[in-house]
């Protein structure tokens, strides 16, 4: 696989014995391959990969040479499968999944040759990982989102992954990179994926540089104060002058002046030191806080600071599971020592911090008895959900973040209950519903605005996600005793989602219903793979849009629909048809749209979904043909909202 990607064909083995049990000896990994048991019986070593798994890691289980209790013991409730049996197989045909579309027709098949030694085959049934490579209809690679991470499976041997190399195969010079075997076709596309960049950490220490900062500073010299004192040096000149020049000794004003001038300057800068001294030592934190789903564990990572008046050589350490790691500044010549004393308890030796403000980001992992867990189902008004806190408490500016880009505001009662639907939706980069922000408000919305608007390299999040702020939880550091604790956490919990009851009248909230533009000539208008509309365009165009409903509602029977566009279209035509058999039918027309602009369509044979729960509608838009090419029209935003009743599976 790393020789089809042109990379270094070396891989680096791990001894059995000696598996790391710490997540901070997997941060230099990107992936991570399991090919025995060995690793189920290490309480310790699975739950380092789970975490490093959720923060971005690649991992890939060979399932034919392990079993499903380790499977099991790396994933926890995160893995539903069960092996059936294991056959062997000497030849076999490949489908392949259009892995970007799972919901594509499309499939690719693979024919192996005739092998003279069989390959082992296992026959998995799992309900909750994606399926791209099956054999006879049984899974052959199946992939699963883990946080930021992904988990590869696959069921057959390596050697049905692999070909021998022919004549036609290009040579290559190096004897390091001599090999017997290549990368078929099916491991060709895996590699795609498993050797791609992991995703960088959600969240980094630097992110929450300006919401921690700006809860520890100096307290301003007041104005009165700074007024009376330059008032008094004013009058203080004038009267010796006016004394001096009494007197016929005005030459003695040259150091008079500056004499008063020093004097209100020290006066200044005594007050400006009493100031400084008047805030206490202080520990200001900004946290998040990842539930990870299926395990009863959490992430907590993110940025103290700490603030002294003085040098502080006080214990720093930690006496749970965790690390940071604090800004020492520029002592040539020192040793710092980090001493572990226990698995999880270590400390800093011949560490003093200057006197000032000093950054430490830190990361945690923790097991807690009581985990965070968020729960939604479906019904008149939108999502019904409930959150179950934990040890959280004081939740406020809380949201649900979907994959789509678009976000429900959410009130929780304090019983942790929530209703959410399309009244609640919050307007690009809000975040934090209502016109007056305080300033912890304006602190929260720019976390918020680089958690899910700023990241250029990876979406947050993958799967629907509960964001709430709360107080900071106790990471266990030993830090000064006597500082002031200030700052605030921000706690995600990934939603599950349940089916509601059939027979019920439901509203889907539009975060949930993602689109893409489908065929060839109409994908032009829209980026299915940034989620983005591009444009301006002069000419007139026909975009074809496919709307997945969420699996959990399937099958519905859709009532009405509400499409919401946003739209500058001056001197053209709007055009929005639905899908009826195989005719595109008119539903609504608009002339120069201009605006945010919503069309309701109530005609049941109109909204009729595929085999796969997904609603095609077009947008059409058209023009005179002499118009002049200045006259540009742009698709702003797209999203559907619906009401149906549920039917019986």
């Amino acid at each position: 696989m790393r020789l089809d990607r042109d990379l270094d064909k070396h891989a680096v083995i791990l001894s059995e014995g000696a598996l790391p049990p710490s997540l901070l000896a997997l941060d230099a990994l990107d992936q991570l391959v399991i090919s025995s048991n060995r690793v189920a019986t290490d309480v310790a070593a699975c739950g380092a990969i789970r975490q490093w798994l959720y923060r971005g890691g690649h991992l890939w289980i060979l399932l034919d040479q392990t079993d499903s209790e380790t499977v099991s013991a790396l994933l926890g409730d995160a893995f539903e499968g069960s092996i059936v049996d294991r056959v062997d197989l000497t030849s076999w045909e490949m489908n392949q999944q259009d892995p970007h579309d799972p919901n594509s027709n499309e499939k690719r098949v693979y024919s192996s040759t005739e092998l003279s030694d069989p390959v082992e085959f296992v026959r998995l049934l799992a309900s909750d990982l994606r399926a791209t490579h099956t054999i006879d209809n049984w899974p052959a690679a199946l992939w699963k989102d883990v946080g930021q991470g992904k988990v590869l499976l696959t069921t057959l041997g390596a050697n049905g992954w692999i070909r021998q190399r022919t004549a036609e195969d290009l040579v290559v010079h190096d004897p390091d990179w001599t090999v017997s075997s290549l990368a078929d076709e099916p491991l060709r596309d895996l590699a795609f994926d498993f050797l791609a960049t992991p995703n960088p950490p959600t969240l980094t220490s630097a992110d929450f540089d300006e919401f921690v900062s700006d809860q520890i500073g100096y307290e301003i010299i007041g104005r009165p104060w700074v007024a009376g004192v330059l008032g008094t040096f004013c009058f203080a000149v004038l009267g010796s002058g006016l004394w001096l020049n009494h007197r016929g000794r005005l030459e003695h004003l040259g150091w008079v002046g500056p004499g008063l001038a020093v004097a209100a300057t020290m006066v200044l800068a005594l007050l400006a030191k009493n100031s400084r001294e008047a805030i206490p030592p202080t520990i200001g934190v900004g946290q998040f806080v990842e539930s990870l789903p299926d395990s009863g564990e959490i992430h907590i990572s993110g940025l103290m600071a700490l603030y002294n008046q003085s040098r502080h050589s006080g214990p720093l350490g930690a006496r749970e599971d965790g690390i940071f790691w604090p800004e020492m500044g520029s002592r040539a010549g020192t040793i710092y020592r980090f001493v572990w004393t226990d698995h999880s308890a270590w400390h800093w030796e011949n560490l003093k911090l200057p006197p000032g403000l000093r950054r430490a980001p830190f990361q945690q992992v923790r097991k807690l008895a009581d985990p965070p867990e968020a729960r939604v189902t479906f019904g008149p008004d939108g999502l019904v959900g409930l959150l179950q806190a934990g040890p959280f408490t004081r939740l406020t500016d809380s949201l649900i973040a979907f994959p789509t880009g678009r976000h429900l505001a959410i009130q929780l009662d304090d019983h942790g209950a929530f209703v959410a639907g399309n009244k609640a939706l919050l307007a690009p980069e809000q975040y934090i519903s209502g016109n007056l922000l305080s300033n912890e408000q304006r602190l929260r919305r720019t976390v918020y605005q680089r958690l899910l608007a700023e990241r250029k390299d990876a979406k947050y999040p993958r799967k629907a996600t509960l964001l709430a702020w709360t107080e900071p939880l106790e990471t266990g550091f030993d830090l000064p005793s006597e500082a002031v604790r200030v700052g605030g956490a921000l706690l995600a919990v990934p939603l599950r989602i349940d089916r509601p009851a059939a027979g019920i009248t439901i509203q889907v909230p539009s975060p949930l219903i993602g689109y893409q533009a489908v065929g060839r000539e109409t994908a032009s208008t829209y980026d299915n793979d940034r989620q983005q509309w591009l444009g301006p365009f002069p000419e007139n165009w026909s975009t074809h849009l496919r709307f997945q409903m969420p699996a959990e509602v399937l099958p519905l029977q859709v009532d009405k629909a509400v499409l919401s566009i946003q739209i500058n279209a001056p001197a053209r035509e709007l055009q929005i048809a639905a899908r009826h058999e195989e005719d595109w039918v008119s539903v609504a027309t608009r002339q120069s749209p201009l605006g945010r602009l919503r069309f309701e369509i109530d005609r049941p044979e109109l909204l009729r979904l595929d085999a796969q729960g997904g609603l095609l509608l077009g947008i059409n838009i058209t023009g005179s043909p002499n118009l002049h090419s200045s006259m540009v029209w742009k698709i702003e935003d797209v999203h559907l909202e619906v009401q149906g009743t549920t039917l019986e599976p």
